[in-house]
């Protein structure tokens, strides 16, 4: 794994611009393991620039009767 940089100085001001928050990596990875087994890996980075980007920052996980949520890191 590659060391990232996710400093805000490193965004581009025409990205900062008016914005409240800025999507630095939103990557999935679906490995399926059988049939009827199939692992979602997440990864969502975010870089809060205002009290009004805030919003930006919650979390939601879906799930139902067939899910199993596990390994969160906030």
């Amino acid at each position: 794994m590659f060391s990232q940089n996710y400093a805000v100085s490193e965004i581009p001001e025409e990205l900062k611009k008016d914005a409240n928050y800025v999507v630095r990596n939103n990557s999935s990875e679906y490995i399926i393991k059988a049939e009827n087994n199939i692992e979602l890996k997440k990864k969502i980075i975010i870089s809060i620039l205002s009290k009004a980007g805030e919003g930006g920052s919650y979390v939601y996980i879906p799930y139902d009767k067939y899910s199993k949520i596990s390994d969160v890191k906030i």
